[in-house]
């Protein structure tokens, strides 16, 4: 049964967001994220212009060995509960001595919090999108980079979840321009296969949101039919929702 967006029409019970009860939504969303892909790495990649307005989320990069070594990029943390209106962050940093110190300052959110959606957990979304290039340590792919701009578009509009139109509408298609690299284009659609489309926290619903890159034969198809049946075609063809560039074309 499809647990998306309108799944869960009940409002959550008023409670004070506090910074344990997110860690708890954190963990949980971890618990799944294990049992679904395997185990994968603490450390995630986070934007210096998004830690004010994102705390403890970020983007995770790691091969997934339940799914047979595919590689695994992903939001983590959309699906957080409220944002907390300012933020502690704690470093450490080696002195002279030889010791470690820790310092601690106070962030301010550059926008007001978006207030929590009924029945869903914090946005309600999270972007996932799966491949079969290598992660190498330390370089952030494409599908990260790209995540990375969905995820602030989505965390500068309060007054609106950008999600939910995509969502409805089926399917939308991006272009990614890289300096060192040429035009990439990838489908924007809620997930299946490989990854389900959506699961449950205790503190809501989250969807996921998939991305696939796109062939050459493809992006003419979407020009002339539109995001939704070029998704049609892909869902009928019975390939792989996975980036891959030795893959045909869906039509």
């Amino acid at each position: 049964m499809s647990l998306g967006p309108d799944s869960f029409p009940e409002p959550r019970p008023d409670r004070e967001i506090t910074e344990q009860a997110i860690k708890a939504v954190a963990l949980e969303r971890r618990q799944y994220f294990q049992a679904l892909f395997g185990d994968f790495p603490r450390i995630m990649e986070v934007k210096e212009e998004l830690r004010a307005i994102w705390p403890d989320g970020g983007v995770i990069d790691f091969t997934a060995p339940k799914l047979n070594n595919i590689r695994v990029t992903a939001s983590f943390g959309l699906s957080n509960l409220d944002m907390p209106r300012t933020q502690r962050i704690a470093s450490f940093r080696e002195t002279f001595d030889g010791q470690e110190h820790m310092q601690e300052w106070t962030l301010e959110p550059f926008v007001e919090p978006m207030p929590t959606m009924p029945g869903r957990s914090g946005y309600g979304y999270e972007f996932i999108c799966l491949s079969r290039s290598e992660a190498i340590e330390g370089e952030v792919s494409p599908e990260a980079r790209l995540i990375f701009q969905f995820v602030k578009a989505q965390l500068s509009s309060h007054r609106e979840n950008n999600l939910d139109r995509a969502w409805h509408n089926g399917a939308r298609v991006f272009s990614f321009e890289q300096s060192d690299a040429p035009e990439q284009h990838y489908i924007l659609a809620p997930a299946w296969d490989l990854v389900p489309e959506s699961f449950k926290l205790s503190s809501g619903a989250v969807c996921f949101m998939m991305m696939i890159r796109l062939t050459k034969d493809e992006i003419e198809y979407f020009k002339h039919a539109g995001a939704n049946r070029m998704l049609e075609a892909f869902r009928a063809s019975g390939v792989l929702p996975i980036c891959d560039d030795e893959r045909a074309s869906v039509i």
